[in-house]
């Protein structure tokens, strides 16, 4: 038996092998190799070989000749198919055969072996129903790489490791993690994402598998934010031996054991270090999966509301470009003022694919102020913040940024804000001065500056139309602790009169705000007093006026009038203290979320056609096999199971509105419910929907049978 070397041409029956790698030999061996390609033995046509499967370990000296001519062929073509998935596997491991026993039984490290594995691996793997094949080849690879000596297995394993279709299992991690711990060295993010993923407190999610480089990425940045110098190893005080599984027969009882063994430096993770990196992986698969459910949900859909409110920061740049492009174009007819955008609710709504009506629910709302957010753009009020749905014709105003954490009395800065523009638009418009009384609030020292951007956009879309926000000022009155009334009504007053003039217009508006905050009459009169410091001439109008000289009105300002600055003074120390009643007072204030669509009423016959009797879904038993899923939805998928699929759309949906359950809710449900139980969604297609029915237990499978 002798071994071709790399590049070595061979003609064997009729076939020109021209890329070496392969034993040959003639008559009989003392060595049994499965791979070894015994020139006396038949070889017939390849055609005669087409849907004969290979034994689960083959070996050339025991195929049928047109299998053996089939193998030839398949080597004669450079170990290469124009289409991979016709390539039964078994060719692929009878040429592994011979590579695992020249690496590990004869010491041959040539590149050329590691080289052909891994674009073996790279080819193939895709279409291969299992593991097997990247684990076998990505394991001698590793073995390959670290017995050429720690130093070149450092440079080797990254590559190894980033192999597209790689795979790592807990063995070659140990090489990987010896080598690191030897050399001093900290594990880099690509490490670190196969030690969480061993680890057996992380989440197991396909979300890994099924959308691998965005998971990659995303892992990727966040190991970089939470472990910005890699992840810490301990080495330990003794060695470990690896021992390596051969996928050959022939090598699964040597006669010298050790000849398959790798020795290694052993390592470990600190606690805290593993207990943190298990968190971060846990976090990337929820967000990720919550992204892929939305994904999978809007189908058909070019923008779709729910899934760019749950993309993920990582993946922004690349998903939405193509949706902020055309954000912007939308944007070029919207009403401007400097930086400022406005619309209604309606349209942007629309935008985004969703269906027109009055108010929408919260969840819509906020997914809209998120959606916007994930494209670059900020809004007032949002949603998230306001805990108030969106009204249609409501306006909004949008701005460039991105959100940020917000101070618990974010809401009461919106509410001082609100209040003092109520008063000094009173009169129907903004006096520069007055202007810079909003400006101390908008820009008061407790304010960030994430914040301020807010508060001026707030005060933009307050001084277009002061309806557009959430709650009426006499709603936030209404809103504040009696004992703390007071605070507030001063504030309101050092406001008014921060121009020293209080107008009958802005003092009819402070009377109406007191009255909802609920003032005593002697603090009523007690503020009267102050205020009449600042009126303007009084006259008299219930009467008819009697011919005379006209009565003089105030003395205009002159050119030179500045704002008082004691009372911007004492308004600056007692904002903090209002701000901090208005926050509470905003949040009770608020009006309540819009409920999500309620289902019909029960009893009312539905009218569509439909194959599910409705009283047969409520009176469906729940079988054991679906009993984790949320009672609510358990009779339809009963039923669905049971039915021959695929279903048409109208169909399902009347189907889920027989069992009194809305038809979106229901296929999201019960594909999260199959995510989390059967590891991948049941119910796949838009219209038609259809079943996976092989994540289904047999007795789950056999119900259509029974039922």
């Amino acid at each position: 038996m002798r071994w071709l070397p790399a590049n070595t041409s061979i003609d064997l029956h009729s076939h020109t092998l021209p890329s070496g790698l392969i034993y040959v030999q003639g008559g009989a061996c003392d060595i049994f190799e499965p791979s070894a390609i015994n020139v006396d033995l038949e070889v017939s046509s390849p055609k005669s070989a087409l849907g004969l499967e290979l034994p689960y370990w083959p070996a050339y000296a025991f195929i049928t000749p047109a299998q053996r001519g089939a193998y030839l062929e398949w080597l004669a073509n450079g170990r290469r198919d124009a289409n991979p998935a016709t390539r039964n596997f078994g060719y692929l491991f009878l040429f592994f055969y011979g590579l695992e026993r020249r690496v590990l039984i004869e010491k041959d490290y040539a590149p050329e072996i590691g080289h052909e594995i891994a674009n073996l691996v790279t080819l193939y793997a895709p279409h291969g129903r299992s593991k097997s094949l990247p684990s076998y080849f990505c394991q001698l690879l590793h073995f390959w790489a670290h017995r050429q000596g720690e130093s070149r297995y450092a440079e080797l394993w990254p590559w190894i490791l980033g192999l597209e279709q790689g795979v790592v299992d807990e063995d070659e991690l140990h090489l990987i993690l010896g080598n690191l711990a030897t050399r001093g060295e900290r594990a880099p993010a690509e490490v670190a994402r196969e030690i969480a993923y061993h680890d057996p407190d992380a989440v197991r999610s396909n979300v890994t598998t099924r959308s691998p480089e965005d998971f990659r990425r995303m892992f990727g940045e966040r190991f970089a934010a939470e472990f910005p110098h890699g992840l810490a190893l301990q080495p330990g005080s003794r060695p470990v031996r690896i021992r390596y599984r051969p996928a050959s027969s022939a090598l699964r009882d040597p006669a010298d054991s050790g000849e398959l063994d790798a020795i290694t430096q052993f390592a470990e993770i600190p606690a805290a270090e593993r207990t943190r990196l298990v968190a971060l992986w846990n976090e990337c698969c929820r967000s990720l999966l919550g992204y892929m459910r939305a994904k999978a949900r809007a189908v058909g859909k070019s923008v779709d509301l729910a899934t760019l409110a749950a993309l993920p920061s990582e993946l922004r740049r690349s998903e939405a470009a193509g949706p902020a492009a055309q954000l912007a174009e939308f944007l070029t007819t919207a009403a401007k003022d400097g930086d400022f955008h406005f619309s209604t609710a309606a349209p942007l709504f629309a935008f985004f694919g969703e269906a027109a009506r009055d108010t929408y629910t919260l969840t819509q709302s906020r997914n809209l102020a998120a959606a916007l957010d994930t494209l670059g753009w900020q809004i007032e009020p949002d949603p998230r913040h306001h805990s108030a749905s969106l009204a249609a014709e409501q306006e909004i105003v949008l701005f460039r940024g991105a959100d940020a954490s917000l101070s618990p009395d974010f809401l009461g800065h919106c509410g001082a804000v609100q209040l003092a523009v109520f008063i000094a638009g009173a009169d129907g418009s903004f006096d520069l001065r007055e202007n810079e009384v909003i400006s101390l609030l908008v820009d008061h020292s407790s304010v960030s500056v994430h914040e301020r951007g807010r508060l001026r956009a707030w005060t933009a879309l307050l001084n277009r139309n002061q309806d557009s926000a959430p709650a009426s000022v006499t709603k936030i009155a209404k809103a504040v602790p009696a004992e703390k009334a007071q605070a507030v009504a001063q504030m309101l007053c050092r406001i008014a009169s921060a121009d020293g003039i209080v107008t009958k217009t802005e003092d009819r508006a402070l009377q109406r705000i007191f009255k909802a905050l609920g003032l005593s009459a002697a603090l009523q009169d007690e503020f009267e007093r102050y205020l009449a410091g600042f009126g303007e001439a009084q006259v008299t109008t219930a009467e008819p006026e009697e011919p005379g000289e006209p009565i003089p009105g105030a003395t205009p300002a002159t050119s030179t009038f500045t704002i008082d600055r004691e009372r911007l003074r004492q308004l600056t120390a007692e904002t903090r203290e209002v701000i901090h009643i208005l926050s509470v007072a905003m949040a009770e204030a608020e009006p309540t979320a819009t409920a999500e669509p309620s289902n019909p009423p029960t009893g009312v016959a539905p009218d569509y056609p439909s194959r599910v009797p409705p009283a047969a879904l409520v009176a469906a038993a729940i079988p054991a096999w679906c009993a984790t899923l949320p009672p609510m939805y358990a009779p339809l998928l009963v039923r669905l199971v049971a039915q021959s699929d695929p279903w048409p759309r109208a169909e399902f949906d009347a189907a889920a509105r027989a069992a009194n359950v809305m038809p979106d809710a229901a296929y999201s449900a019960i594909n999260e419910w199959a995510d989390d139980t059967l590891g991948d969604f049941l119910l796949v297609g838009e219209d038609p929907v259809e079943l996976q029915r092989e994540l289904l237990s047999h007795d789950a499978r056999t119900q259509n049978q029974t039922a």
